[in-house]
């Protein structure tokens, strides 16, 4: 059998990073992506470097046409490529909002419409979105993160509906030990807002004490090797992989809501009316 043909966006750190290397070791013939080449594995075999700015529609384009050429087809796509904005909704700017829809929801769509028509040509297509847990719990000061990631998973779970002879499914990360936070310090540092340092704190100690990317990169590979694919895949260490979705599901959503001010710091009253 020949090796599955994938592409799979951000492969020059974390997840995707541990991703490449998991999937090139499985078998697979990789094309992984990144604003810059030199951030890309260069001794990795079966894995070949793409550039894309997966914000940029023109970007987009030309990395679609890049990869059937080189590949002649596609088998698997991943959608990984991402970052986050730090800061109160009711203040983050509407660039920032924008932003984030374009690379977390937009961007994976337009590569989804891009390359359907060849995924429906491969015996095996398989498309994976990597979404969040925040999906289920939304992280506070990191809305528009949070919401673009949901808005990914409501898009993937419909397209199990209308496009049914395309595997689907959707990863949910809870906290993987990886740089995601990094980009986002200088913005945490600015915030003056003490909930706001209180829930970055927070954040950081999850992250510290958190799973590999090798974790997420494992259970990829089950995906792409599975005959049927699970719709969704929740990864991390045990209370957020199994604990939080089942609580998420059972409890009120006023306990769930006084269990995240918990966690991301000193809680507050939310608002009553008299």
């Amino acid at each position: 059998m020949s090796r599955p043909r994938v592409l799979l966006t951000g492969a020059s750190a974390g997840i995707g990073l541990a991703t490449a290397h998991a999937l090139c070791a499985a078998g697979c013939e990789v094309w992984g992506t990144s604003r810059s080449l030199e951030r890309l594995p260069r001794d990795l075999p079966h894995f070949h470097g793409l550039a894309l700015e997966a914000g940029d529609a023109r970007s987009r384009r030309e990395c679609v046409d890049a990869f059937l050429r080189a590949a002649k087809g596609i088998d698997v796509l991943i959608n990984n490529a991402g970052d986050g904005r730090f800061g109160p909704l009711l203040e983050l700017p509407a660039d920032d909002l924008r932003a984030q829809f374009e690379l977390l929801v937009h961007a994976p769509l337009d590569l989804i419409r891009q390359f359907a028509p060849h995924l429906r040509k491969s015996a095996r297509p398989r498309v994976v979105n990597v979404t969040s847990l925040a999906v289920r719990l939304p992280i506070p000061f990191m809305a528009a993160y949070s919401a673009a990631k949901a808005a990914l998973a409501s898009l993937t779970a419909t397209l199990r509906l209308e496009a049914p002879e395309i595997a689907w499914t959707d990863v949910q990360p809870g906290d993987i030990r990886t740089d995601f936070n990094r980009p986002m310090d200088a913005a945490a540092a600015a915030v003056a807002e003490p909930a706001a340092r209180d829930a970055w704190q927070a954040m950081e100690k999850s992250m510290a004490a958190a799973p590999p990317p090798e974790l997420v990169a494992a259970r990829i590979v089950e995906i792409v090797q599975a005959d049927s694919p699970p719709p969704v895949v929740v990864v991390g260490d045990f209370t957020q992989s199994r604990l939080a979705p089942l609580a998420q599901r059972l409890l009120p959503a006023r306990a769930m809501e006084w269990f995240l001010r918990q966690h991301y710091g000193p809680a507050r009253e939310p608002f009553a009316p008299n």
